[in-house]
């Protein structure tokens, strides 16, 4: 098993080269993808840009692993892409979910995926984000139902379907305080 994070190009060559060594032996090997550069980029945003996700998928694809599990991918569409794909569920325990006060979701793509983790929907604060998708910078953060937050000293979960850099947890955390 090769265990690695693909958060830049060196490190996607880095993975190339390795299983160009393990397949030059006739070694049967499975990859573990903890972080996967381009995830967020799974469709053509302008004319201009690349498919990025399609171009590392080519590549991961060509090293022609017997099994690529990805934790928490993005989005459905590296299935399509990336040959004998499996998910792997972040290790979290749910059932801690119940412990705090408020769950927030930064944005639809989170809100989406995650919503069904708690029973009790009169404790969820959505959230909205704006990403220039030229510089990939966030701005526009807002809570979308700050009505359900009831008072100061509650503690509070962010859930997120994919972490770059923090930016949006940095960018929620300030309107979350505002409350």
């Amino acid at each position: 098993n090769v265990i690695t994070r693909i958060t830049c190009p060196s490190e996607l060559f880095r993975l190339m080269q390795v299983g160009n060594i393990l397949n030059r032996h006739g070694v049967v090997w499975t990859v573990y993808i903890t972080y996967l550069m381009s995830s967020r980029m799974d469709r053509v945003m302008s004319f201009q840009e690349p498919f990025s996700l399609e171009i590392v998928a080519a590549c991961i694809n060509n090293l022609k692993p017997s099994v690529v599990e990805l934790l928490c991918p993005h989005s459905d569409r590296v299935y399509d892409l990336i040959s004998n794909c499996g998910y792997t569920e972040y290790p979290f325990n749910y059932e801690d979910l119940e412990t705090y006060d408020y769950i927030c979701y930064p944005d639809k793509g989170a809100a989406e995926r995650y919503m069904y983790l708690v029973e009790d929907q009169s404790k969820i604060l959505t959230c909205t984000k704006v990403r220039d998708p030229q510089t990939g910078q966030l701005s526009g953060f807002q809570v979308s139902n700050p009505e359900v937050y009831t008072g100061e000293g509650k503690s509070i979960c962010v859930i997120d379907d994919l972490c770059d850099g923090g930016g949006t947890f940095i960018g929620i955390a300030q309107k979350l305080r505002e409350l």
